[in-house]
């Protein structure tokens, strides 16, 4: 992925969410350009993620429609920088 494919770019698998215990908990599962949206202010405590690693792991199949959008993936440091 180049940057300038992320600019305005939407996600053809929407976010999904959960509660755990009661409401006391959640999980919000999306791509963070789309999802990060979507949470209101001030209503985070914790956030534990997956950070991208460049050329190191790739976490969608080749077929998946969301593969332009992985992060990881560019052709070099830089671009994975400008990407983050």
């Amino acid at each position: 992925m180049t940057p300038a494919s992320t600019a305005g770019a939407t996600s053809t698998t929407p976010p999904t969410a959960g509660i755990l215990e009661g409401g006391r908990a959640s999980y919000i599962t999306g791509d963070v350009r789309d999802a990060l949206a979507a949470i209101p202010d001030g209503s985070v405590d914790l956030v534990l993620t997956s950070p991208p690693f460049l050329a190191l792991r790739s976490y969608l199949p080749a077929d998946h429609p969301d593969k332009h959008r992985e992060i990881g993936a560019e052709p070099d440091p830089a671009s994975f920088l400008a990407t983050l």
